[in-house]
């Protein structure tokens, strides 16, 4: 290496033992100033790689400075991680590396940081956002439009009925739309084709000029059955009236064929079946003859094939037949587009017209969605050369991460600002097609850096292509005009254990030496450059490499460290015919989701008892259909567990409670409202007392109009003692609430009734009901997001009123949500909890211990539909756009094989997912789920030829266990219910995992459940309503004089005299560095309290500088770095701040030399640690907590978790002299506080006193217990 590239390797921390170098496939990666595509596999270290090559092209080329560098993402997430990491690189750089030595490099790592502002590291949306705002006004688009799928995508849903009713007498809806179904109508057929398949960028006549390409396909398609060669149709049918002349005419076979050949021969001269051309002229004689030829072929090939022997020429006839046979699926598709021909063509000039008020619309609104961004910043720089040359003079350098989840016109987009220098491509006179190929030979040779990995590519519904990073690896050249040099491979793998990567590779690839390499005798999920798989399809990923650990070598598995484990369920029937659905039927066993998901409770609850870290656990699904179970049993064994994601928030108390009083506050006549109100903790009324309460409340008028009136004084009420005083309570409850829930802020309702009513203390104080915490986090973030729109209460309660009728209904086409759940996010803060998550939501992290379900079926595609969309075309042909599919039709020519090409590309895509789920293994994977195993099937699998057969109904995973584990599928399931799995079992042959039957599993065990939770409420209510009648949580005008030494904060504990005296180290002396705080400090004791309110923006003074010192260590730990810093200061701090910038500068750099100084020492190292591996790491962290008969409200410094799931607590101490002893109360208040919040037990909690002005830490853990 030369001195440009040695600095790569030296040691980045203080201690060079523990400072990881680039290995060499990475070196190259990061190296390589020419155009390069990396092929990065799971765990093999690509972020790291982004982030040192983006700071060794700043380093090593004084022309290229920070903004000349476009760094683009697929999440926002990943765009602030990679932010992050690149500016960590550049400091460590300038921290650690030898001036003297690297001179060069030091000193552009510092210009770098200088210029970190001007940094482009964003999303590609993000980009395209940027482009679209320099030339909106070009296009008629208001500049200051904004971006967002879900209202822009209501807005076309809204306008597609109101643009169906005003074409309603079309004749061609009647073939697409059934009676009674106009709303499904407009939805299927307009709003969901323009959704999907164009943008606001999408040019005029886009759907009838996709419908003249069809045309011509057709025209094509339908002339070959009758070409002049020996695979046609005619020239079959031809050779078939030949075979016939020479057979026995006594045949029973050939003489009914013969009769069916001369009966429906349309090659008899004078039967001219080839057309021309297709318009409305020839349709309707066209699609008769279209009808004629298919009824005709059909009759002849409908013959029984099971008489006439099988000697010739017979058995050629046959052959024959079969071939035509064959191709009577497509004849069908093309006489179906035929026969459909004027109602299509009608149809996509009423889709053109519905587009072009659509786009209307949105350039007048300037609602956009991020599909009419991406596509319009295309069409900018196709046609805006002044643009795009703008562009590419600013940008040299482009790096792209996960490419492998982007599409073609991402790529051209890239392309475009790639384009050499010079004069640039005009698109007039060219279609786009040549536009683009002609642009291809025009690519900067070193400007582009694609990083991605095929078979990490699972975001097909999002419009992900991976065929586009596939294509790419063969197209792109680089300085010396080949494409070989562009593909780097990343193979190490910095994740997973060697006996992980063994199965991986035998697994994905079939690539170990032990093994033949043959695909149709082992199977695999992709395919080994070693199969020598011809004509692959370029949607499906190859296992090109074997992952490998750096300095260690490969090994095999064995059954002690078989590390992949494969869990299956027989849902058949054992050879005594007890069939497993019978036992569920008759109650006797859990159900098959029911039964997974007890058998990975009861996995994980065996495992923890070896490994008890709950955060090292993930449990991965392919949807979030079946978590109710799994809730239910990792509750059961008290685990404690977080989810990606709420779904059904509605079949849950909390969310119903708080909608339903809400509502019932909204709208007093609402007697559903009343009636939950009351059946809810609120009240608590038994449901005869509900009935009772409301039968009085409805009273008829002398006109016979029915009138509902609540709460309504009425002696006909009759209800049991303890009803009455319940609905008394209830009606003081809301008379005394509802004012303020109808004035105050959403948020402060929602805080008043999840504090008050003691639902926060039921889910603190047992933890399997946490996850109703965050149902309460997610509506309350609605709540707040609500807010800050300006939205009243009637409008969020209505809003919630449509989600939850759309949640229990899985459609509505009467009314559309603006309020969704589903895509509100809010903070999760559980430091010891499984993870559940979708495979997609896992990707980028990894765990010790993972669980797979929903990935043994085969993948779920479009059976039926209301259009197709062929966006990059089939078999080389032009695309052909959206197809229509009418409704007594199978599918047209089109929509047919589109279907085809999308059923491979799903199952493709799986095949990814599977990869993607287990390569987030460190340790060891389970993959949960089912297999009905019929003796049919069990007779097959018994037969010579059944090991070369792994087609039909067979999963992919199927597939893989079969060959390994034949005979241990058929094993007869064990209704005893004695154990609920058997033993693994172990292939020696080589099999790359073990195999773990699951068993059926008792009913019995629900009964194990704990405290029903109603009951659990009322007791909880019943104990804290005592305690909240009596003390408040906050302080106010009306604050009883009696309770007033009921409330304090641990702060407040500092008066206290100290009981004892802590040992301080002599070694503990004050940063010598830092002696200039004092003379701009002045004591906050010398501003006098007559004078406080003019002493707000006073000197600055000790008080201040200790906030202004906590905000950047808050920044730090929360972010990372400081580069933030300024938004966690305190107002009043930041103005005192502004007026004296002198002070501000000597006060920031000893603030910045203190975190430099913390990150260093043991905290700083455990902080870093917690927040690497993902476990709690919280900041001011505010709490209240009831402790001896006083509410303390305060907040945590900083508490984290470290690997040994200890919690540690840290207070910030800027004061001059060390005491720690005035903090022992102070911080033992904290201690019981995080053992109360997080069920830690305070031995396992330590508490430090760490002094900003020392650099050190104090451990006072001793005195705090």
């Amino acid at each position: 290496m030369s001195v440009d590239y040695d600095f790569l390797t030296e040691p980045l921390t203080e201690n060079p033992d523990n400072s990881k170098s680039p290995d060499i496939f990475q070196i190259k990666a990061i190296t390589k100033k020419d155009n390069a595509v990396v092929s990065a596999g799971a765990g093999s270290g690509k972020t790291d790689v982004l982030a040192l090559r983006y700071a060794f092209l700043l380093m090593t080329d004084e022309n290229i400075h920070i903004k000349n560098i476009l760094a683009l993402t697929f999440t926002k997430e990943a765009a602030s991680e990679i932010y992050d990491r690149i500016y960590k690189k550049l400091n460590s750089f300038v921290k650690f590396l030898d001036n003297d030595k690297y001179p060069k490099q030091v000193k552009l790592a510092k210009r770098a940081l200088d210029e970190f502002a001007d940094a482009k590291i964003q999303t590609l949306d993000a980009y395209s956002g940027s482009l679209v705002r320099i030339a909106a006004s070009r296009y008629g688009i208001r500049p200051d439009f904004t971006t967002g799928s879900s209202s822009c995508d209501r807005a076309v849903e809204d306008a597609a009925l109101p643009f169906v009713l005003k074409h309603r007498t079309e004749e061609c809806f009647n073939v697409y739309s059934m009676p009674g179904k106009i709303e499904d109508f407009a939805a299927g057929y307009f709003a969901s084709p323009v959704l999907e398949c164009t943008s606001v960028a999408t040019r005029k006549n886009f759907f009838s000029d996709n419908f003249q390409i069809q045309k011509a396909q057709i025209i094509e398609e339908w002339n070959s059955f009758f070409a002049e060669n020996e695979n046609s149709i005619k020239s079959q049918f031809e050779n078939i009236k030949s075979l016939l002349n020479e057979a026995d005419e006594k045949n029973a076979f050939t003489s009914e064929l013969k009769e069916l050949v001369e009966k429906n021969d349309f090659t008899e001269n004078g039967n001219n079946f080839s057309f021309d051309y297709l318009n409305e002229e020839n349709a309707n004689s066209f699609s008769a003859a279209a009808q004629v030829f298919y009824s005709g072929i059909n009759s002849v090939c409908s013959i029984s094939m099971n008489k006439g022997g099988n000697k010739e020429p017979v058995k050629e006839i046959k052959e024959t037949i079969k071939r035509i046979r064959e191709t009577i699926p497509v004849v069908v598709s093309v006489v179906n587009f035929i026969k459909n021909f004027s109602a299509q063509k009608r149809m996509f000039e009423l889709l053109d017209e519905f587009l072009e008020e659509v786009n209307n619309t949105k350039r007048i609104s300037g609602n956009l969605s991020f599909k009419d961004v991406g596509d319009l910043a295309l069409r900018i720089l196709i046609e805006q050369p002044d643009i795009r040359k703008q562009q590419k003079n600013l940008i040299k350098k482009i790096m792209i991460d996960e490419f492998q989840d982007n599409n073609k016109k991402n790529k051209e987009l890239l392309f475009l600002i790639s384009e050499n220098d010079g004069k640039e491509l005009l698109i007039e006179n060219k279609t786009e097609a040549e536009f683009f190929a002609e642009l291809e030979n025009n690519i900067s040779a070193e400007k582009l850096f694609f990083v991605g990995d095929e078979k990490q590519s699972i975001y097909k519904f999002r419009g992900a292509d991976v065929s586009v990073f596939n294509q790419l690896k063969k197209s792109l050249k680089d300085n010396s005009g080949s494409q070989e040099n562009v593909n780097l491979n990343m193979t190490n793998n910095y994740r997973s254990s060697v006996p992980l990567l063994y199965s991986f590779n035998l697994m994905f690839g079939n690539c170990n030496d032990s093994h033949p390499l043959n695909e149709t005798e082992i199977p695999s999920l992709f395919y080994s450059e070693e199969n020598g798989i011809e004509n692959l399809k370029s949607y499906e990923a190859e296992y090109k490499h074997n992952a490998l650990k750096k300095n260690e070598l490969p090994c095999s598995v064995d059954a002690s460290n078989v590390p992949v484990h494969l869990c299956l369920l027989n849902t058949g029937e054992n050879e005594d015919g007890n069939n497993f659905a019978d036992f569920v039927n008759y109650g006797k066993c859990l159900s098959e989701n029911e039964t997974e998901a007890y058998f990975i409770a009861r996995k994980i609850y065996e495992l923890s008892k070896i490994d008890s870290n709950f955060n090292n656990y993930a449990i991965l699904d392919n949807s979030r259909s079946g978590r109710f179970y799994l809730q239910r049993y990792l509750s059961l064994f008290n685990i404690p567990y977080t989810v990606d994601r709420q779904t059904n928030v509605f079949s849950e108390g909390i969310v119903n409670d708080f909608y339903s009083f809400l509502r019932f506050c909204v709208y007093p006549s609402d007697s559903n409202a009343f009636a939950a109100f009351l059946a809810s903790p609120f009240a608590g009324i038994s449901i005869q007392g509900i009935q009772n309460i409301l039968s009085a409340s409805v009273k008829k008028t002398k006109n016979s109009e029915i009138i509902f009136s609540a709460f309504e004084e009425n002696d006909e009420i009759s209800l049991s003692d303890s009803d009455m005083k319940k609905y008394l309570a209830a009606k003081k409850f809301y008379e005394e609430l509802r004012d303020n829930i109808l004035s105050q802020s959403l948020t402060k309702s929602l805080e008043l009734l999840w504090y008050k009513t003691g639902y926060y203390f039921e889910t603190i104080l047992n933890r399997n009901l946490t996850l109703y915490a965050e149902q309460f986090d997610l509506l309350y973030e609605t709540a707040r997001q609500a807010e800050n729109e300006g939205k009243s209460i009637s409008w969020f309660v209505d809003q919630l009123g449509i989600a939850k009728k759309k949640e229990i209904s899985s459609y509505m086409n009467d009314e559309s949500v603006e309020l969704e759940l589903k895509e509100i996010s809010y903070p999760i803060e559980k430091p010891d909890a499984v993870k559940i998550m979708t495979i997609h939501q896992s990707k980028g992290l990894q765990f010790k211990h993972v669980f797979v379900i929903g990935i043994w079926g085969n993948p779920k595609t479009q059976i039926t539909g209301t259009f197709f969309f062929d966006e990059d075309g089939f078999d080389e042909k032009i695309a052909t756009g959206v197809s229509l599919c009418a409704l007594d039709e199978g599918g047209n020519y089109f929509s047919v094989r589109q279907k085809e090409d999308s059923a491979l590309r799903e199952l493709a895509e799986q095949k990814r997912k599977i990869y993607v789920a287990i390569t987030r293994a460190e340790e060891d994977v389970h993959l949960v789920g089912s297999f009905s195993r019929s003796k049919e099937l069990k007779k097959f699998d018994e037969s010579d030829n059944a090991e070369k057969r792994y087609d039909g109904s067979i999963s992919l995973m199927h597939k893989l266990c079969r060959f390994y584990y034949q005979k241990e599928l058929y094993t007869d399931n064990d209704f005893s219910f004695e154990s609920y799995c058997n033993e693994p079992v172990f292939n020696k042959n080589g099999a790359p995992f073990d195999f773990i039957k699951i068993n059926p599993v008792s009913t019995k065990v629900r009964a194990d459940e704990k405290t029903n939770l109603d009951e659990l409420r009322q007791k909880k209510i019943k104990l804290f309503s005592a305690f909240y009648d009596k003390i408040p949580f906050e302080k106010d005008n009306d604050f009883p004089h009696e309770f007033s030494d009921k409330t304090q904060t641990p702060s407040g504990l500092e008066k206290l005299p100290p009981k004892t005296t802590v040992k301080v180290d002599g070694a503990f002396k004050i940063n010598e560095e830092y002696s200039s705080i004092d003379s701009i400090l002045k004591s906050a004791t010398d501003i006098s309290e007559d004078n406080e309110e003019d002493s707000a923006y006073a000197e600055f003074n000790y008080a201040d500088f200790g906030k202004f010192a906590h905000s950047y260590l808050e920044c730090l730990v929360s972010t990372g770095n400081i580069l933030n810093a300024e938004n966690f200061i305190d107002r009043i701090v930041s103005k005192k701040l502004s007026e004296n910038q002198k002070a501000k500068e000597i006060l920031l750099k000893a603030i910045v030399s203190m975190c430099e100084c913390f990150e260093k020492t043991y905290l700083g190292k455990k902080v870093a640690d917690a927040k690497k591996s993902n476990r709690l790491c919280k900041t001011e962290n505010k709490f209240k907590f009831l402790m001896d008969d006083t509410i303390f409200t305060g907040s945590m410094d900083l508490i984290f978790q470290d690997s040994d799931q200890k919690l540690f607590i840290v207070d910030y101490k800027t004061d001059r002299a060390v005491k720690p002893e005035l903090y022992i109360e102070q911080l033992s208040c904290y201690r019981k506080a995080a053992s109360e919040i997080f069920h830690v037990d305070t031995k396992d909690i330590e508490t430090f006193l760490y002094y900003l002005r020392y650099d050190k830490e104090i451990d006072i853990s001793a005195y705090t217990l």
